[in-house]
């Protein structure tokens, strides 16, 4: 006798959570994110006229982007792809300030060591 289990409901009250939106919703939210965030922050910072090396740090946001993109099968599987999602939305609307804070750190200790 092998009982099967009664089917779960996809959609309505009794639906997990996370049943009824499409995965791809949160990875295309934080894709947009990141784009227009680093997009703005690069070209307000003080980066924009520099060389087009300082522009590779971004592909760090870019490959947690990408693992935003993998289709969840677990709950867990949500939440690593929101982690993956936000942590590359934050680094790539914060990195054009931080290297240019990093930058005028290293100038500036680079000026006290001359001793100018």
């Amino acid at each position: 006798m092998n009982a099967t289990p009664p089917p779960q409901p996809t959609a309505g009250p009794y639906a997990p959570a996370g049943a009824g939106t499409p995965w791809f919703l949160l990875p295309l939210l934080f894709t947009l994110l990141a784009l227009l965030g680093g997009a703005y922050t690069y070209r307000s910072s003080i980066l924009s006229g520099g060389p087009l090396w300082l522009l590779l740090p971004y592909a760090l946001p870019l490959g947690l982007l990408a693992g935003s993109w993998i289709p969840p099968r677990t709950p867990e599987g949500r939440v690593r792809s929101i982690a993956l999602g936000g942590a590359g939305s934050f680094i790539a609307l914060v990195y054009a300030h931080a290297a240019s804070a990093l930058l005028f750190t290293l100038a500036i200790a680079a000026w006290l060591v001359q001793g100018d």
